[in-house]
């Protein structure tokens, strides 16, 4: 089993403590209505769900729907996401993939944090309904999708690849990897407690994470999560093995741009990236953005 190794005492300096996310919005209630809007029409106990969900999750439906649900994510959540935006929660300066592993714990703490506090561990009604797993579900929803649905034009998708996609990402490498304490809440694990072990429809939006990120190592990552998840459904969940396997088969979409580009070519005119030849081309021809507005 991989572990998440912290920064090194290689005479990098300690990035300041960041602080503490504000109670009064990282609260119980905010989280609970996150599950409650992103899982409205999953029917209870479902393990899978249906192509119109997926469609309406992932933006490709008609305008008018995409615009009805976008406007729900950012009533929900733009106060949230504004309150860390990077003009209030600044984070050290990206230095590759490698790097935001080891500042993980850092960079985390303080999402761990909420998630301890938001979450009740002792069946008494001070903590809310939700476990620790429930509120690092909606807090990974927060983070990495909701984003998605708020900022699509091009001049504002910077932010979500730059900012709260590290945030992610940070979050995401603790929950899936045994760590050092650091006095922080541990979410070690968390992906896989109670029946979310069972049930793809809920962990796949942990791991979805790893596909926005352009390092192919998080995408091994995605593919040996997928490769768990198809032995710990049920036997003779047919409908949870499909969900598996098409989530699969995305991911293949996803590395194939890797493998052939080394990057998203529909993310440089967001990120400043001057285009190549055969990435402009691409894009012009109607390559894959996975609904991304790329601005060619």
């Amino acid at each position: 089993m991989s572990h998440l190794t912290p920064r090194s005492s290689d005479n990098a300096p300690t990035p300041p403590s960041l602080p503490p996310l504000e109670s009064a919005i990282f609260n119980q209630p905010l989280f609970t209505r996150i599950l409650r809007f992103w899982f409205a029409e999953l029917p209870d106990g479902a393990t899978a769900a249906s192509p119109q969900l997926l469609f309406k999750w992932f933006g490709r439906v008609d305008p008018d729907s995409k615009a009805i649900f976008d406007a729900s994510c950012r009533e929900l959540s733009a106060g949230a996401l504004a309150s860390i935006g990077p003009d209030r929660l600044q984070l050290p300066s990206f230095q590759g993939y490698a790097e935001e592993r080891a500042l993980a714990l850092h960079i985390s703490a303080p999402f761990r944090d909420a998630i301890q506090r938001c979450s009740n561990h002792d069946d008494s009604s001070s903590g809310g309904d939700l476990r620790p797993a429930d509120v690092a579900l909606a807090m990974m929803l927060l983070l990495d999708q909701m984003p998605r649905n708020i900022f699509r034009k091009v001049d504002e998708l910077g932010v979500v690849y730059t900012h709260y996609d590290r945030l992610a990402r940070a979050l995401l490498y603790c929950v899936l990897h045994p760590h050092r304490l650091d006095g922080s809440f541990d979410v070690y694990g968390l992906d896989r407690s109670g029946n979310f072990r069972h049930s793809p429809v809920y962990g796949c939006f942990f791991y979805i994470a790893l596909q926005h990120s352009e390092a192919l190592e998080d995408h091994d990552e995605f593919d040996r999560r997928a490769v768990q998840q198809l032995k710990d459904i049920r036997d003779g969940d047919v409908l949870a093995e499909k969900f598996i396997k098409s989530g699969i088969q995305f991911e293949r979409e996803h590395r194939a741009l890797l493998e052939r580009f080394g990057r998203y070519p529909y993310r440089n005119k967001a990120l400043g990236r001057e285009f190549t030849t055969d990435e402009e081309k691409y894009l012009r021809e109607d390559g894959e953005t996975f609904g991304t507005n790329s601005g060619v």
